[in-house]
C-alpha cells in the first residue's frame, strides 16, 4: 500500500516518512492525513503496563528492564477456565482441561484415548481412568520409582522385565524436553486400538490383533538427566489382557540371529528344527513360536531375497559372502570387529582385517615364497 499525502499528492514508501512530511509541511492536518497506526496488543508488561504487539518483544523488554522478575512477568496466563478459575498459557492445554469438566458420556468416543478395556467406559483424562479402575473395578494400580545410573543399566532392566513378564513396551511418541531433562514414555504394546491399514483385503492374523481396544495402564515414564542418570516412574499393573507370547514381536537380537542363518542359505526347516530342539521345560520364549511366516517377513525386511545385496547389515552380508567363497581359498585372513585374535596379539578387538587373494596369486605366492604370510 502506497503512503500518499492527500494535500500535495506526494508519495512515500513508509508511513513514518509520510508522517514526518506532514509534520513539517502540514502540521495542522497531521491527525487527519497521517494518523498514528493502531496496533493490536497481544502482550502487556505486568510491571510497567507497556504494551507489545508480539510476546517475543515482551520477553526482550523484561530481560532488559525487569530481569529480576523474569519468570513472573513472562508466564502470562491468557486462557482462564470459567468453572474452576484456573489459567492456561496454551490453547491446547486449555482445551484438554475443559474436557475434565465434561461428563463421561459427552466425551468423543471416536478419540478412544482413555477407554476402559473392561467395561468400555470412556474417561476424559488418564487420571480419571486410573481412578475408575481402582474405584469401580477394585484394581489397585502399582506404581514404583526407580533410578539407573546410565542408559545401559536401564535397557538391561527393561529387557529382563519384558522377558520375565511376557510383555513389551514401546514408545508412545517422540522424546521431549522438560525442566528435569529429556522425557520418554513407554506404554504397553497391547494398549490401544486396532487401526486397519490398506484396502482391507488382507485378513487379520490367526491369533487376531494384539491391540485390546482399550487402555492398559502399564507404562514407563523415563526422564534422562544431564549426567545420563535415568529416573523411572514404572506403572506395573496390566489390565485387559493376558501375558500371551503369541502377541509379542521377536526381539532385535532374535531377528538378527534368524537373519544370519537365512543369509547363509540355511533351509527354513533346519532353522525351525534347531529352535524347537532348544525348547526346555524351564521357560518358553517368543522365538520358540517362530513360524515360516516370521522367516519370510525377516527375509523381506533384511532384503535377503536380493542376490546383489545379501543383507542390509554389512556385517551379515560380508560374513555370508565369506562363507560362500571359503573353500576357494580367496579369503586368506578375516578378523571382524569385536573379536580378539590369539594368533596376532597386536590386533585389537576394534580392528577389522580382511585379506583377499586371487587363486592365481595364491598359487604364485606358494610357489615362490618359502614362508607363508599366515
Amino acid at each position: 500500500m502506497t503512503n500518499e499525502c492527500s494535500v500535495c499528492q506526494k508519495k512515500f514508501s513508509k508511513h513514518s516518512n509520510l508522517r514526518c512530511h506532514v509534520k513539517k509541511f502540514h502540521p495542522d492536518l497531521l491527525n487527519e492525513v497521517a494518523p498514528n497506526k493502531v496496533f493490536k496488543c497481544s502482550a502487556v508488561c505486568n510491571k510497567c503496563n507497556k504494551t507489545f504487539t508480539m510476546k517475543s518483544n515482551l520477553k526482550q523488554h523484561v530481560l532488559k528492564f525487569h530481569a529480576e522478575e523474569e519468570n513472573k512477568l513472562t508466564s502470562s496466563k491468557v486462557y482462564p477456565c470459567e468453572i474452576c478459575q484456573k489459567n492456561f498459557s496454551g490453547l491446547n492445554h486449555y482445551i484438554q482441561h475443559k474436557k475434565t469438566h465434561q461428563g463421561e458420556e459427552s466425551v468423543d468416543k471416536l478419540v478412544h484415548s482413555f477407554q476402559c478395556s473392561l467395561c468400555n467406559i470412556v474417561c476424559a483424562t488418564k487420571l480419571s481412568l486410573i481412578n475408575h479402575f481402582e474405584q469401580d473395578h477394585g484394581i489397585k494400580i502399582s506404581v514404583t520409582a526407580l533410578e539407573f545410573s546410565n542408559e545401559s543399566d536401564f535397557k538391561n532392566w527393561k529387557s529382563n522385565l519384558e522377558e520375565k513378564s511376557y510383555s513389551q513396551y514401546v514408545k508412545q511418541r517422540g522424546s521431549y524436553k522438560t525442566s528435569e531433562g529429556t522425557k520418554t514414555v513407554y506404554v504397553c504394546k497391547r494398549s490401544g486400538f486396532y487401526v486397519p491399514k490398506g484396502s482391507g483385503k488382507r485378513h487379520l492374523k490367526t491369533q487376531g490383533t494384539s491391540k485390546i481396544n482399550g487402555m492398559c495402564p502399564s507404562e514407563m515414564q523415563v526422564t534422562v538427566l544431564e549426567n545420563d542418570e535415568h529416573k523411572i516412574t514404572f506403572t506395573e499393573t496390566h489390565i485387559g489382557h493376558d501375558q500371551d507370547l503369541g502377541h509379542l514381536h521377536l526381539t532385535v537380537e532374535q531377528r538378527m540371529d534368524v537373519a544370519k542363518k537365512i543369509a547363509t542359505n540355511v533351509p527354513f526347516s533346519c532353522i525351525l528344527d534347531g529352535i524347537r530342539d532348544s525348547i526346555s521345560n524351564d521357560k518358553l520364549e517368543r522365538i520358540h513360536l517362530l513360524t515360516t511366516k516370521d522367516m519370510h517377513n525377516i527375509t523381506q525386511t533384511f532384503n535377503l531375497c536380493n542376490d546383489s545385496v545379501r543383507h542390509k547389515d554389512d556385517v551379515i552380508s560380508l560374513e555370508s559372502w565369506i562363507g560362500e567363497v571359503h573353500e576357494s581359498g580367496t579369503v586368506v585372513y578375516y578378523k571382524p570387529q569385536g573379536r580378539s585374535c590369539s594368533r596376532h596379539s597386536y590386533l585389537k578387538e576394534v580392528d577389522f582385517m580382511l585379506i583377499i587373494m586371487h587363486p592365481g596369486q595364491l598359487e604364485i605366492q606358494q610357489r615362490f615364497k618359502q614362508k607363508k604370510l599366515f
